[in-house]
């Protein structure tokens, strides 16, 4: 899992038709919580059943295509 990594900004503004100019610094420092750990959880977990659905979904029609070659190629074979 990835750590938030703490911001520093700097900026510059100018207001009321450029007779204020405005200067700071930002400092933003992500605090890990609970809630946000167990919402990351929840959406690895959405993520592996979309892929393992996916999966599933291949397998099925790549079993079909076989299933209907198989029937073409019996249904050839047969005589007239």
């Amino acid at each position: 899992m990835r750590t938030a990594q703490p911001e520093l900004g700097i900026y510059t503004a100018t207001e009321i038709d450029g007779r204020e100019r405005v200067a700071g610094v930002a400092i933003s420092i992500p605090i890990p919580g609970g809630v946000r750990d167990s919402r990351s959880a929840r959406a690895v977990a959405a993520i592996e059943v979309s892929r393992q659905e996916v999966e599933l979904k291949q397998r099925q029609h790549c079993q079909r295509r076989r299933h209907w070659a198989t029937m073409n190629e019996q249904r050839e074979a047969r005589p007239c």
